[in-house]
């Protein structure tokens, strides 16, 4: 598993922020970025409760659920990607 953070966008430009230049990206890029960030956060959360089901001495039922947890958090994550509506 992989905690690694998504890549930042391309930069739109940049510009010379006292003695440095520092990129300057878009709204739009900066809410995609987030919802990388989000989309991810919710596959590790689902990937940890594989690995416990996985590595778990215990009952089928609560590897079942384990599995039930990893599917809710994945749907989370799919219903969150969805357009919003006002």
């Amino acid at each position: 598993m992989s905690n690694e953070l998504p890549p930042l966008p391309h930069p739109v430009t940049n510009a010379l922020m006292g003695d440095d230049f520092e990129d300057l990206y878009t709204a739009d890029q900066m809410r995609e970025y987030g919802r990388a960030r989000e989309r991810a956060a919710y596959e590790r959360a689902a990937q940890q409760c594989e690995i416990v089901r996985h590595n778990s001495p215990l009952t089928l039922s609560y590897q079942d659920g384990c599995s039930d947890c990893a599917n809710a958090i994945r749907a989370l994550g799919a219903r969150n990607e969805r357009p919003r509506t006002a």
